[in-house]
């Protein structure tokens, strides 16, 4: 459920940001969502057990 709640987010800063300031904004934020994410997966990745 989680899942439709950000893409319904996402729909709604991207339609508002394009109205605002175009399409180049858009990507921006885009690429800014990568970002984070990217960035959540690197900070708390599982890292294997040591090997006994």
């Amino acid at each position: 459920m989680m899942f439709y709640s950000g893409s319904a987010i996402g729909a709604v800063a991207s339609t508002a940001l394009y109205a605002a300031a175009g399409w180049g904004a858009v990507c921006l934020l885009g690429a800014s969502f990568s970002l984070l994410a990217l960035t959540g997966h690197l900070l708390w990745r599982v890292r294997p057990a040591a090997a006994a």
